[in-house]
């Protein structure tokens, strides 16, 4: 476990989405369809399931989109306009890790049983030392460790609770 991500171990769903050189507007239109409407704030962490919200800020260069899912549609048309890094878990236990560069798909793996599960790709030298706690099945934060170590950002537990952006929309 990566300590300084601890607190994403205590959610039950997340879902984040970092595209690079991105402006956080044009990733929320980029990612749903035209009927976005911008929300004052989110009140609280994971989104009310019937309002499917999600928060986008930036850093570091990089646009991020955090949300309680992340619809393969969605992360399709995102990967095919900038380099993505995403992650996302469940509260059935599934999770992965995907990398795209240039639109294709360089990495995908799992980040709960990391060990059991089939991935796609070689492994990323920024993998290096994580996930090998093999008696810790759920690696969540080793997960986002491996996106900030390949997008050089710093997840913060503030982009659930002091987002730049928050909207609501339908996916």
């Amino acid at each position: 476990m990566t300590e300084r991500f601890a607190w994403v171990d205590g959610l039950e769903v997340f879902a984040l989405i970092l595209a690079r050189d991105a402006q956080h507007e044009e990733l929320a239109q980029v990612m749903t369809s035209d009927t976005n409407e911008r929300l004052p704030t989110v009140d609280s962490w994971p989104p009310n399931p019937a309002a499917s919200k999600f928060v986008t800020g930036e850093q570091y260069g990089w646009a991020f989109a955090l949300s309680d899912h992340l619809p393969d549609d969605a992360l399709g048309r995102v990967a095919r306009r900038w380099d993505v890094a995403s992650m996302w878990f469940d509260i059935h236990a599934n999770s992965e890790f995907r990398l795209y560069r240039a639109g294709e798909l360089v990495r995908r793996c799992s980040v709960i049983g990391y060990s059991f599960e089939p991935s796609d790709g070689d492994p990323l030298p920024e993998e290096q030392g994580l996930f090998v706690d093999n008696a810790e099945w759920d690696q969540r934060s080793d997960g986002l460790e491996l996106v900030a170590r390949v997008t050089g950002t710093e997840p913060a537990e503030t982009w659930l609770t002091a987002p730049p952006a928050a909207w609501q929309a339908k996916f």
